[in-house]
C-alpha cells in the first residue's frame, strides 16, 4: 500500500521537513485517524466486544482519548498539561500491554480488584443513614452487580498487587534488558511523575523563571516554541498500541475493515519517526548546545 511518507526512507529526506512542527503534527494527526478507524467495522458501525475483554477495549479508548489531548496541547505549546497526559496515557499503555500478555484471569482480577476502595467506604457509610451515602452505595452494588460479582468475591480478593515498575517490568522482559526497563520506567514514568505530584522539579521548569540571582518571577506564558522531539515517544506508543489492538481483535475473529491497510500506514508513520530519532539522537551527540536551552 502506497502512503504519503511511503517515499521517505533516509534521515537526509527527514531533515528539510523538521523546519516547523507542521510536519510532525501531520504525522500525529493521521495516527489519530488511523486509531479511531480500528473502532469501526462495516459502515462505520462501532466495534463491540464481550463483557470479559472490556478492560482491553476500555483502556484503548482511554489511550486515544488522552492521545487526542496530548497532541492538542503540543499544538497550543502547553507544555505542563502536555505532561500530565502523556504520563496518563503512558500508565494506561502499560496496563493494557500486561492484560494482553496475561489474559483473560489478569483481566477479571483487574475489574475485581478495581471495586475495593469503593467497598471500604460502603463498609463504613452502609448504616449511616445519610442520603449521598445511600445513593452512592446503591450504585456501587448495582455496578458490581452488573460486573457479576458478589459482595464476598470482593471483600476476599487478594491484594497482593504488583506495583507499576512490576508490571512494567514484566510487560517488557522479554524485549528489553533490565537496565533498560529500569531507565524507561525512570524518565518516561518516574520524572513525569513530578508532573501528577506538584513537585519541585516540575514547578522550577514550568512554572517559574529562575535566574542565578536570590529571586525567581512567575512564568505565566506558554512555550514560544515546542520542539518536535517532546511528542516524539508518545508517538511511538500510540503506533505500538494500534498494531497490538489490531492483532488482539484478530484474535477474537472479529474483523477490522481495512485492517492490513491501517497496519501499512503505521508502519510507514514508525519508520519515518524513527528516522526523525535517529536525527535528533545524531544532533545530541554533535551538537549538544543546540539542545540546552530548549
Amino acid at each position: 500500500m502506497i502512503t504519503p511518507f511511503s517515499n521517505i526512507t533516509t534521515v537526509k529526506q527527514v531533515i528539510p521537513l523538521l523546519d516547523d512542527n507542521k510536519f510532525i503534527i501531520t504525522l500525529c494527526d493521521n495516527l489519530s485517524f488511523l486509531m479511531v478507524n480500528t473502532l469501526k467495522v462495516n459502515n462505520d458501525k462501532l466495534i463491540s466486544c464481550h463483557k470479559k475483554d472490556a478492560p482491553i477495549l476500555g483502556l484503548y479508548v482511554k489511550i486515544y482519548k488522552f492521545w487526542l489531548g496530548c497532541l492538542e496541547t503540543f499544538k497550543k505549546k502547553n507544555l505542563g498539561v502536555h505532561i500530565v497526559y502523556c504520563r496518563i496515557l503512558y500508565e494506561a499503555f502499560m496496563k493494557l500491554n500486561y492484560l494482553l500478555t496475561e489474559g483473560d484471569t489478569a483481566m477479571r482480577d483487574f475489574r475485581l480488584k478495581s471495586y475495593r476502595k469503593r467497598y471500604e467506604i460502603y463498609k463504613k457509610t452502609k448504616s449511616n443513614g445519610n442520603g449521598v451515602s445511600f445513593v452512592e452505595n446503591q450504585k456501587f452494588l448495582d455496578d458490581i452487580a452488573q460486573d457479576g460479582f458478589s459482595l464476598d468475591e470482593i471483600k476476599e480478593a487478594k491484594k497482593g498487587d504488583k506495583n507499576f515498575k512490576e508490571l512494567s517490568m514484566k510487560v517488557s522482559c522479554n524485549s528489553f534488558p533490565k537496565e533498560t526497563i529500569d531507565l524507561i520506567y525512570d524518565t518516561s514514568y518516574g520524572i513525569s511523575s513530578d508532573a501528577i505530584h506538584s513537585d519541585w522539579g516540575e514547578l522550577r521548569q514550568l512554572y517559574l523563571n529562575i535566574d542565578d540571582s536570590d529571586f525567581v518571577t512567575p512564568n505565566i506564558e506558554d512555550y514560544s516554541k515546542n520542539h518536535y522531539r517532546v511528542i516524539i515517544p508518545t508517538a511511538t506508543i500510540i503506533m505500538q498500541t494500534i498494531k497490538a489492538f489490531i492483532s488482539y481483535v484478530n484474535k477474537k475473529e472479529v474483523i477490522i475493515i481495512a485492517g492490513n491497510k491501517i497496519l501499512s500506514f503505521v508502519n510507514d508513520i514508525e519508520r519515518v519517526f524513527s528516522l526523525i530519532s535517529e536525527y535528533v539522537l545524531d544532533e545530541y551527540n554533535s551538537n549538544p548546545d543546540k539542545y540546552m536551552n530548549v
